[in-house]
């Protein structure tokens, strides 16, 4: 049963069935449009997003690459500031925000994630975004701060 609350076991799991097209899984879009940001001003949209990322950045090239960086960096920020993974990430992105009415730049970026701070309160939020950033070499500390971050930009 932990397994069945972990959300990395289900992302992987629902990215395995999706690719071996065994079974679809019940689409969230009726709750809100991946077409349109204006619209998407709910967490199973966010939680699409974080997810897709999730799956993308866990691919075995993409750590390969992060492992790379990391080996050449000093880690005292817990890798909070990682020279590359920006560029490196973003390369990822760019094929993902799109879909979710993102542009696929920089601006984008930053756009996705102040779309996400509305809900970063959310457990389930979370852990995806503390996963994500797992995956882009953060450690836990790292991961904590950049959570703070993304709080600090909810508006009251």
């Amino acid at each position: 049963q932990a397994f069945e609350e972990d959300p990395d076991v289900y992302v992987n799991s629902v990215a395995i069935q999706e690719a071996l097209q065994q079974r679809k899984m019940a689409s969230p879009r009726n709750e809100c449009s991946i077409r349109q940001v204006e619209t998407a001003d709910c967490k199973t949209f966010v939680i699409l997003l974080l997810r897709a990322q999730l799956v993308a950045f866990s691919h075995p090239a993409f750590q390969k690459s992060i492992r790379a960086l990391k080996a050449k960096a000093a880690t005292a920020d817990g890798f909070y500031h990682l020279p590359g993974r920006a560029k490196l990430a973003l390369d990822v992105q760019k094929l993902i925000l799109p879909r979710f009415g993102f542009e696929p730049s920089r601006e984008g970026v930053q756009a996705m994630i102040g779309h996400c701070s509305q809900f970063i309160n959310e457990p389930e939020v979370a852990i995806l975004l503390d996963s994500i950033n797992s995956r882009l070499g953060m450690d836990a500390s790292a991961c904590h701060r950049f959570r703070d971050m993304v709080s600090s930009l909810v508006e009251p």
